[in-house]
C-alpha cells in the first residue's frame, strides 16, 4: 500500500505548522491523513518503520517518507510534504484487486465552481490482475467531511454502539503507543557537525535518533533494541 499527501505552505513565517513546540511538521499535519488511511486498510500497527525526513530551519520536518513493515510481511509506504505541489493519493494493492483513491476530506459532485472549493473525489477499483482490466469508478455521497463525521457519531450514539467507540479508541491509541522492543540493525551514519541536518536527510530504523547536532563522529553499525513503529514515534525516527 502507498499513501501520500503534500502541499506548499502559503506562508511559513508565523504558521503553526512550522513550530515544533506546537506539533508542527509534515508528518503530524499532512502525514496523519496518509497514516490514517494506511491504518484503515492494514487494520493493525506496524512492527517496524524506516523513515527519512528533510528539515526546515525551524526544526520541523518539511517532508518525510517512511516504509512500514507489518508482522505478516505486508508493507506500506507513506510520504508527506509541506514544500511540494498539492498531491493526495492512496493505492491499495492486493493479490486480486487494486483500489485507487485521493481520500479527500470534503467532496463535491461538481467538477468546478463549488462554493467552498470542494472537488469530486476519486475512488476506483480494478478487479483482477491483468493490466487490460479497466477500473470501475465507485461513487459515494459528496459533501463536508465534518458533516459526515458528525452524522456517523450521532448514529453510534443513537444505536448505543459502544463497540464502535471502543474500536476507534483502541486504534487511535495503538497508533501512538510504544510496542515491545525488537532487535534490529541500525544503519551507520556520519554527518559533519557544520552541515545542517535539513540539507542531509537521515534514514534509519525506528528507535534511533540521529541529527547533525548529535553525531559529529562516525557511528559503527550495531544491533539495538528498538520499539516497533507508531505514528507518535515516526517524527522522531528520522531525526
Amino acid at each position: 500500500m502507498q499513501a501520500c499527501f503534500g502541499f506548499t505552505l502559503p506562508s511559513s513565517g508565523d504558521n503553526i505548522r512550522m513550530n515544533p513546540d506546537l506539533g508542527g511538521g509534515a508528518l503530524l499535519d499532512a502525514g496523519s491523513y496518509a497514516l490514517s488511511l494506511i491504518r484503515l486498510a492494514m487494520g493493525a500497527a506496524p512492527v517496524r518503520v524506516q523513515a527519512e525526513a528533510s528539515w526546515a530551519d525551524t526544526g520541523v520536518d518539511i517532508s518525510m517518507t517512511a516504509t512500514l513493515v507489518y508482522a505478516d510481511g505486508r508493507r506500506a509506504q507513506l510520504s508527506c510534504a509541506m514544500d511540494a505541489a498539492y498531491h493526495r493519493r492512496g493505492t491499495i494493492v492486493g493479490s486480486r484487486a487494486t483500489i485507487d483513491t485521493d481520500f479527500l476530506n470534503h467532496t463535491s459532485a461538481q467538477l468546478a465552481g463549488d462554493r467552498y472549493g470542494y472537488l469530486p473525489s476519486l475512488l476506483r477499483v480494478r478487479r483482477g490482475t491483468a493490466n487490460t482490466t479497466s477500473f470501475e469508478e465507485i461513487h459515494a455521497d459528496s459533501g463536508s467531511g465534518f458533516r459526515f463525521a458528525a452524522e456517523a457519531f450521532a448514529k453510534v450514539v443513537d444505536e448505543h454502539d459502544f463497540g464502535a467507540i471502543r474500536r476507534a479508541a483502541e486504534a487511535s491509541l495503538d497508533n501512538a503507543a510504544p510496542k515491545p522492543a525488537t532487535p534490529m540493525l541500525r544503519n551507520a551514519s556520519v554527518i559533519a557537525a557544520e552541515i545542517p541536518a535539513r540539507d542531509h536527510p537521515v534514514s534509519m530504523p525506528i528507535g534511533s535518533r540521529n541529527t547533525a547536532s548529535e553525531n559529529t563522529t562516525p557511528i559503527a553499525t550495531h544491533v539495538i533494541s528498538a520499539p516497533a513503529a507508531t505514528s507518535g514515534q515516526l517524527r522522531s525516527v528520522a531525526r
